[in-house]
This record gives structure tokens, sequence and C-alpha cells, in this order.
């Protein structure tokens, strides 16, 4: 009895000797990437699938919604009409404004006033010299006031030129100015078409057909499903910012009845903001997919991310003073 009571004295003896080691290397594992063995510091649970892009889409001007053309759960692209705003009386000043850049374009388009301008002072100069030419053949035969009243209607007719050449350029800058007010109208008269700003699927509409609309107020909003984020937080102690920007990650979600999905994506974003606990937020984007119509990955999801950080050497922790036996 003595000798195995000192064997199992003896043997607790190297179980405690053992046994910080045994735990530092538990710890490690054959990864060496600083965590338990169980979940290695790389894979990241409780990540949040979240949107990347999401569009409000508000009313650019005020009135009453005309038409709404599309539904909750629509599938939209970039630039398709969504609704239509009432455009009556902004069509009625397209219109006008077209009219009066016809108006413009005729005036500019025609410079009779100038060749008349420029006749009639042709005119008066003939005058003017016939009447100094009878006075050199025949001293006094035309009067000084009439000389003089000739000399007048030369600088009037001339004057008059002027003017009709000023006003027949004054006519093609109308026309710029009347093109400028088309393009203003026009474009009010677009605004009152709603188009999509991104491509994706209406999550809310939020007004519809014969509902006034104010300038700013949200009529439906788009979420964007083809790509989203995932995101998580990383053991500072373990990895370093700099060892999981960029690098490849698989993530797994959880589906009804206990199937699972997996997507491969990028690490985007590493904070170099460490929070009091020594974890740091990191965001993976990753392409979803379509099945039987339906996108697999929705925000709100958690999942489990893995960062593929390669071959990293552990950093090896030092053993405290003390452990052991003495």
């Amino acid at each position: 009895m003595s000798i195995k009571r000192s064997a199992i004295a003896a043997a607790f003896l190297v179980l405690a000797a053992v046994a910080p080691t045994l735990g530092v290397a538990a710890q490690f594992g054959d990864g060496g990437y600083g965590s338990s063995a169980s979940t290695p510091p790389n894979q990241i649970d409780h990540c949040e699938i979240r949107l990347i892009r999401e569009a409000w889409v508000p009313a650019p001007v005020p009135g009453v919604i005309d038409r709404m053309d599309v539904h909750e759960g629509d599938v939209v692209s970039d630039g398709q009409p969504l609704a239509q705003i009432d455009a009556r009386e902004a069509e009625m000043e397209l219109k006008l404004a077209n009219d009066e850049l016809d108006v413009a374009q005729k005036e500019a388009s025609n410079d009779i006033d100038q060749k008349v301008a420029s006749a009639a002072y042709w005119v008066a100069m003939k005058e003017w010299e016939s009447a100094n030419e009878a006075n050199k053949k025949s001293a006094g035969a035309i009067s000084a006031t009439e000389i003089a009243r000739l000399g007048f209607e030369v600088e009037r007719a001339r004057y008059a030129y002027y003017q009709a050449k000023h006003d027949f350029e004054i006519a093609k800058v109308t026309v710029q100015a009347r093109q400028t007010q088309v393009a203003a109208a026009q474009l009010t008269v677009d605004r009152h078409l709603i188009k999509a700003p991104i491509a994706g699927i209406v999550e809310e509409v939020l007004m519809h057909p014969g509902e006034w609309a104010n300038p700013g107020e949200q009529l439906l909003r788009i979420v964007q499903l083809d790509q989203l984020k995932v995101q998580g937080y990383v053991n500072s102690l373990e990895l370093h910012p700099s060892e999981v920007l960029g690098r490849s990650v698989t993530v797994d979600v959880e589906l009804a009845r206990g199937r699972h999905a997996t997507f491969t994506g990028k690490i985007s974003f590493a904070s170099t903001n460490i929070r009091d606990d020594d974890n740091y937020p990191v965001t993976a984007t990753v392409d979803n997919r379509q099945e039987n119509g339906f996108w697999v990955l929705s925000p709100g999801m958690v999942a489990t991310m893995t960062i593929d950080v390669g071959t990293l050497k552990a950093v090896e922790r030092a053993v405290p003073s003390g452990s052991g036996t003495r």
C-alpha cells in the first residue's frame, strides 16, 4: 500500500510540473495563432451581415404623385423610372420656353434691318457728296443750311446702321439665353420623373398615387443585395490590423432548418482603433448569390467569418515566473 501511495504521489508531482506547459500548448494549438484550439483567433463568431448601399429616394419637387411604377420586392436597375410627379405645369413652361426660342432664332436669322440701314447710309452719303459737287461747279448752288442738313442725315444713317448691327448681335445672344431657358425648363420636367439612384430591390414604398409630396419627402427605399459586408471583431493581441487587411475570408451562415451556406470575400477594412477589450472592428465584402430567385444572404444575419492569415507565426508567450514545481 505504501508503494502504491508513493507511486500516486509521484504521478501527481509530475502532472503538477508539466500542467502549465500543457496549458500553454493547448491555448496555442498546432495553428499557433494565440487563441484556444476550439476557436482560433482568425475565426470570428457572431459577425453581422449588413448593407453596403441603400438609397432613400426623395421627391425632388413638390406635387401630386401621378403614378408609382414599382412595388415592394421589385428588382430595379440604376436609372430605371420609379414614379412620376404631376408635371403638367412644368411641361407648359417648357413649351413656352421653346416657343420663345423659336422667335429668338427667327430674329437672329433676320438681318433685313441691318441691310436697310446700310442702304440708307449709302443713299445719304451720295446725296451729301452730290450737293458738295454741285457747289464746287457753281458756288452757292446748294445753301450751307442744306449741306449741313445732308451731313446730319449721313450721320443719322451711319448710327442707324450701327444700331441695326448691334440689334442683330443681341438677337444672336438672345438665342443662347432662350436655349438656356429651355434647358432649365427641361430639367424641371425631368425632375418630376423619379429614377432609381442605384440598382437593387425596392424594400419600402412610402407614398402612393394621388398623395401630395413635398420636396425631400421620402417616397421609397432601395437596398442593394448583390454585395454585402460582414462586420466582426478581431483580438488585437492575436492579430494586428495590418495582418488581416486585404486577406481572403470564408463566411459561413446558418439558414433555415439547419442548412449552411458558405461565401468568400476579402477584408476591406481593419480599424486601427483598439477598443478597451483589446478588440478592433473589421469589415469584409462578399458577393451574394441567388437561389430560387431569392438572395441567400440578408442584412441582419449572423455569420462566422474565418480569415485566411496564411502562415503567420505565433508570438511565444512567456511562462509566468514561479509556475511549475519548486
